[in-house]
C-alpha cells in the first residue's frame, strides 16, 4: 500500500477518494472502489483485498496498487474445482434457477441512423414502482447507450419510459415492458448489453443482460405473443357503408381530413395520427378538393421493431398496406352544424408590453350566417410547434386544429384542421409590411398583408384604403387575398361584398363598400400599431346579410 503521507489525487469530479484507516483485508463491492474517474464516495482498496463485481458475477483480488494514482490492479479469481472462468456469454446463455437459457435478445436495426434498439418483449418488468430503463454496454455503467429523440430528431433523454403490457382477458396495472429506443453505439451481434430498470425515485429495481442480434426482422418469439390482426382508418368522412371509402366535401382544404390510423392487435387497439411517422396515406397529395373526383389511395403502417403482423393483407418491407378510396363530392350548402365547411382566418397583433406579436383567430362557415372569434379555442399542433411572435424573416408554417363543439354546443364534435403560413418582418413601427399570412398554406394561394396599413389622420378619422387608388385594386388586396370561403360547385368565386364592418375593441361600425377610400370616424381608443379588423358582408333582404370573411390592418399615424 502506498505511504498514506503521499497526496491522494482528486478524481475527474474534483473529489478525493476515501482511504480507509482499517488495515484489515476487506471484501469490496466493485462500484464502491476507486478505479479512476469520479472520486466522490469511492474507497481506496488495499493489496489482497477482494472485490465482488455484480456484473458479470465475478470475484477479483487486488494484485497491485499504483503508488501515484492509487488505482488497483485486479485479477479475476479462478476457484478450485471449477476449472474454467465464466465469460459474459456463459452467464447469459447458462441456465440457472427460474431462468430460461439463450432467452433474452436485444435486436439492433442498423438500416437507419440513429440505430433502433429493441429489447426482447418477453423481458417483462413487474411492480408498480418501475418507471424507466437505461441500457449500458456490459462492464461500463458510466454512460448509457440508450437514446430517446423527439419528433424533430433532437436527443431528449437516455431514460426509456416503460409501457404497460396489454394482457388478453385481464386488467393489467403493473406489468410493463421496455419499448424500442435508439442508439448511436456501433454494436455487433454477440455483444453483451446491460438493461437496468429504475424506480420513480431513481433506484435500480432490476438488472438483466441481453445479447445483441443485428436484424431488421424480429423473430417470432412464441405463439401467444401480441400480434397485429389489421389496420384501418378513423375519420368523420368515412362512408357509413364502406369502411375503406372517404367521402370528402368539395372546396374544403385536404389537410382538414384529420385522419387517425387504427392498429388492431389480438388483444386490443392503438390509435395514431396519420402524419407520416407510423401511418401514411399514399396518393393524398394527388387529390384536389376543388373538383369532384375519386382517387385510389394506400394506407401504410410502419412496423416497429418487435411487432409481428398476421393481417390478411400480409406485410411487405416491414409495412402493412391497405387500399383506401377518397371521393370528393359537392356537399350541402348549410354544413356548419354537420361539422366540416369552415375556415379559419389568422392575423398577428402587436403586444407592446411584450414587444412581440400574438395571433388572433376568426372562424367563418360556408353557410355564411355567423362568424366567431375562436382565439382561445384554436390549438397549435406539437408537430409544427408554437408560434414565435418575435421571429422575424422566417416562415412559420403552423398546423392548427379547432374542435367545433368548443365554439358552440350546437356544432358537431368534428375537429377542423388547417395549415397556415405566417411571416413576420419586424415591429409595426418600422416597415410598411410588418407581416403577411396565407390562411391556407400553399405556393399558389395569395399572400395577405403586403403594404396593408390603415391611416389615422390628423382630423380624428381613419382611412382603410391601404394606399390603393382604385376599388378593384383595394378589393383584390384586402378582400380576395384574404381567401374568403366559397363553394366552386355552385359559384366560381366568393360573392362581392356590399358592406364592410369596422371593428375595434368590441365596437362595430358598418359602411357600404363605396366608403373604401373615405376618411371614416375613428372608434374611441384607436391606438397606433394596433389592428383594426374589417369584416366583409353582403346584405340581402333588408337587414340580413352574409358573413364573407375577415381582414386586418395595422393602424399608423398619418405623416404630415
Amino acid at each position: 500500500m502506498p505511504d498514506p503521507l503521499y497526496s491522494i489525487p482528486a478524481g475527474s469530479d474534483g473529489q478525493v477518494p476515501i482511504e480507509s484507516p482499517d488495515i484489515r483485508g476487506r471484501l469490496w463491492w466493485k462500484p464502491d472502489i476507486w478505479l479512476g474517474g469520479v472520486g466522490a464516495n469511492k474507497y481506496i482498496a488495499r493489496l489482497n483485498d477482494l472485490v465482488f463485481d455484480p456484473i458479470p458475477l465475478t470475484l477479483e483480488i487486488v494484485d497491485h496498487v499504483n503508488e501515484v494514482t492509487y488505482v488497483p490492479q485486479l485479477r479475476q479469481i479462478n476457484f478450485n474445482g471449477l476449472g474454467v472462468l465464466l465469460s459474459q456469454q456463459d452467464i447469459v446463455f447458462g441456465v440457472g434457477p427460474g431462468t430460461r437459457g439463450d432467452d433474452y435478445r436485444a435486436y439492433l436495426d442498423k438500416s437507419v441512423y440513429p440505430y433502433v434498439l429493441a429489447i426482447d418483449d418477453r423481458l417483462g418488468v413487474p411492480g408498480s414502482d418501475a418507471a424507466y430503463a437505461k441500457i449500458f454496454r456490459s462492464g461500463n455503467d458510466d454512460v448509457a447507450i440508450s437514446k430517446i429523440y423527439n419528433t424533430s430528431n433532437v436527443f431528449v433523454s437516455s431514460n426509456i419510459p416503460l409501457e404497460t403490457v396489454a394482457i388478453s382477458g385481464h386488467t393489467n396495472y403493473h406489468y410493463k415492458s421496455i419499448p424500442p429506443c435508439k442508439t448511436t453505439d456501433d454494436l455487433i451481434s454477440g455483444d453483451i448489453i446491460t438493461v437496468k430498470v429504475y424506480s420513480v425515485s431513481g433506484h435500480v429495481v432490476k438488472v438483466r443482460q441481453c445479447i445483441i442480434e443485428e436484424t431488421t426482422a424480429i423473430r417470432d418469439h412464441n405463439t401467444t405473443g401480441r400480434r397485429i390482426t389489421g389496420i384501418s382508418l378513423e375519420s368523420a368522412f368515412l362512408s357509413p357503408t364502406e369502411n375503406n371509402l372517404l367521402i370528402y366535401p368539395l372546396n374544403v382544404p385536404i389537410n382538414a381530413l384529420n385522419l387517425i390510423g387504427v392498429v388492431t392487435y389480438n388483444d386490443g387497439t392503438v390509435r395514431l395520427p396519420v402524419d407520416g411517422t407510423k401511418f401514411r396515406l399514399h396518393g393524398l397529395e394527388q387529390v384536389s378538393a376543388n373538383m369532384p373526383e375519386e382517387v385510389e389511395l394506400v394506407l401504410q403502417y410502419f412496423l416497429s421493431p418487435g411487432e409481428v403482423s398476421i393481417s390478411p393483407g400480409g406485410t411487405l418491407n416491414n409495412n402493412i398496406n391497405v387500399p383506401i378510396r377518397i371521393r370528393v363530392a359537392p356537399s350541402s350548402w348549410s354544413t356548419l352544424t354537420n361539422g366540416y365547411a369552415v375556415k379559419l382566418f389568422c392575423f398577428p397583433q402587436w403586444n407592446p408590453s411584450a414587444s412581440r406579436y400574438q395571433l388572433r383567430w376568426f372562424m367563418f362557415g360556408l353557410d355564411r350566417n355567423v362568424y366567431f372569434e375562436v382565439t382561445s379555442a384554436v390549438v397549435l399542433s406539437a408537430e409544427t410547434g408554437a408560434f414565435d411572435g418575435a421571429l422575424y424573416g422566417a416562415l412559420q408554417r403552423k398546423r392548427v386544429s379547432l374542435r367545433l363543439s368548443d365554439v358552440s354546443m350546437s356544432f358537431n364534435t368534428f375537429t377542423h384542421v388547417q395549415l397556415v403560413d405566417i411571416n413576420l418582418f419586424g415591429p409595426p413601427s418600422s416597415i410598411t409590411t410588418p407581416w403577411t399570412v396565407k390562411h391556407v398554406s400553399g405556393s399558389s394561394n395569395p399572400e395577405y398583408g403586403i403594404q396593408i396599413l390603415a391611416k389615422l389622420t390628423a382630423g380624428l378619422t381613419v382611412n382603410v384604403s391601404a394606399g390603393k387608388t382604385t376599388y378593384a385594386d383595394w378589393l383584390q388586396a384586402v378582400y380576395r387575398n384574404s381567401q374568403p370561403i366559397h363553394n366552386p360547385a355552385v359559384e366560381p368565386t366568393a360573392p362581392d361584398p356590399t358592406h364592410f364592418v369596422l371593428m375595434y375593441n368590441g365596437v362595430e361600425n358598418i359602411y357600404p363598400v363605396s366608403s373604401w377610400n373615405q376618411n371614416l370616424p375613428r372608434i374611441e381608443g384607436m391606438t397606433e400599431y394596433q389592428n383594426v379588423y374589417i369584416r366583409f358582408v353582403r346584405t340581402f333582404g333588408g337587414s340580413e346579410f352574409l358573413e364573407l370573411c375577415m381582414a386586418a390592418m395595422i393602424l399608423r399615424n398619418e405623416v404630415i
